[in-house]
């Protein structure tokens, strides 16, 4: 979506909203399902970073690359990439983030990332394999929908960067992490990257409901 995203406390009645107009030309263009909570912060992913507030919008902070943080006001942690296309988070509280340069993911609220490259079959642009869409599994595996089929990443077991196995559907390894990978089958077909409309993401907060969504 590309107008910003708004916050509602009383089951969508009423709307506090954030468009171009408050945060400029930067920040507006939010991922599809882009929105996630974790405890009483709110994640909202777009295509300069990973915006985040904790007292319901009164002050945001962000989460984006080394070229962002030149124009980013207040930075909260660092990715390979600001433009993210997909965001969710575990059943441990973990953030999973897919952007242009692969996956990344953080077990302290995003101060700091670990990043795992997608398969591909060679280098360079040709061979990119972006993420489209995320679906944590146990704590550390998260199922990953690419433009070349579906995976599933274990963090922390093996690999050669960041520490990590890609599984097959069975669960057991199917190939290493790694820049270049050769051989690792998806389980099913790649995703299509055609922009999907609409998101939002519900949570439970000190006894009412919060509810965020994009415009």
């Amino acid at each position: 979506m590309g107008n910003g995203w708004g916050l509602s406390t009383d089951g969508g009645k009423t709307w506090t909203n954030w468009t171009g107009d408050q945060l400029g030309h930067e920040w507006q263009y939010v991922a599809p399902n882009g929105i996630v909570t974790r405890g009483d912060t709110v994640y909202v992913a777009t295509a300069d970073g990973i915006k985040l507030s904790w007292d319901r919008g009164a002050s945001w902070a962000e989460i984006t690359d080394s070229i962002g943080t030149t124009s980013a006001g207040h930075v909260w942690g660092r990715i390979r990439s600001q433009y993210v296309l997909a965001l969710a988070r575990g059943a441990d509280g973990s953030l999973w983030a897919g952007h242009l340069r692969g996956l990344a993911r953080s077990t302290d609220g995003g101060g700091s990332w670990t990043e795992y490259p997608t398969p591909v079959r060679c280098p360079g642009v040709g061979c990119a394999d972006r993420v489209r869409a995320l679906a944590p599994d146990t704590s550390n595996v998260v199922w990953v929908g690419t433009e070349h089929g579906l995976y599933r990443l274990a963090a922390g077991q093996g690999g050669r960067a960041g520490g990590g196995m890609w599984l097959d559907k069975k669960g057991h390894p199917a190939c290493e992490v790694a820049l270049v990978v050769t051989g690792c089958r998806a389980d099913m077909p790649g995703l299509s990257p055609a922009p999907e409309r609409g998101a939002h993401s519900p949570a439970r907060a000190k006894g009412r409901t919060r509810r965020m969504a994009t415009r």
